[in-house]
């Protein structure tokens, strides 16, 4: 149950700062509640549909090599780097298939990045508004984006997988509960409901 709530809440991004971010960046007009069902709904949706298609690769493999299901399950990276592409290992044209998930897998990383980075700096904008008097915003996110890079860099070392595991553990998942606690506990009973219903109206 904690690794299905992580998930969710790490897909869906509701406990991080690109998403009340963008939400706060939105048309006065907007329907926000219909925003809020839907995107939910497609976030949960397409987890279940990859659910499925994994668990059935994996039942199978189960089934083939006789073995007990939690003797094949995979998780963490190996779900997309060895279960994924075994699963396309199976199909018809399969380098072509295996080309057409890499680059989703690219494309995915590159998309979230726009918006992390995009948060990142407007927060620092806004919270420093000297930055954007003495440089343009372009040279603001080449800034970020090498120091992301630099940082990153600890996950491609020979012990970057450990690293990554020990990230993945400790940055998505406790934390992240704690951070939507305190949202909750912050928009709740600090703010408000009524002043928050007058702001979604």
């Amino acid at each position: 149950w904690k690794s299905a709530a992580v998930q969710i809440l790490f897909s869906s991004g509701v406990a991080f700062g690109p998403l009340m971010y963008y939400g706060g960046s939105r048309d006065r007009e907007s329907k926000i509640v219909t925003a809020s069902f839907w995107i939910p709904m497609a976030n949960s949706l397409t987890s279940l549909y990859a659910a499925l298609t994994v668990f059935t690769f994996v039942g199978h493999v189960a089934h083939v090599l006789k073995l007990d299901v939690d003797k094949v399950t995979t998780q963490s990276v190996s779900l997309a780097f060895v279960a994924y592409p075994g699963l396309l290992n199976l199909l018809d044209g399969k380098n072509f298939w295996a080309v057409i998930f890499f680059t989703m897998l690219v494309t995915l990383g590159v998309d979230s990045a726009f918006g992390y980075i995009d948060y990142i700096m407007e927060f620092y904008l806004d919270a420093f508004p000297i930055i954007q008097k003495t440089m343009r915003k372009e040279f603001v996110c080449i800034i970020l984006c090498v120091v992301c890079f630099i940082s990153s860099l600890m996950f491609v070392t020979d012990s970057g997988y450990y690293v990554f595991g020990m990230f993945d553990d400790y940055a998505c998942s406790i934390s992240l509960f704690f951070c939507l606690i305190m949202e909750c506990i912050v928009i709740g009973w600090i703010l408000g409901i009524e002043k928050l219903s007058a702001i979604a109206k």
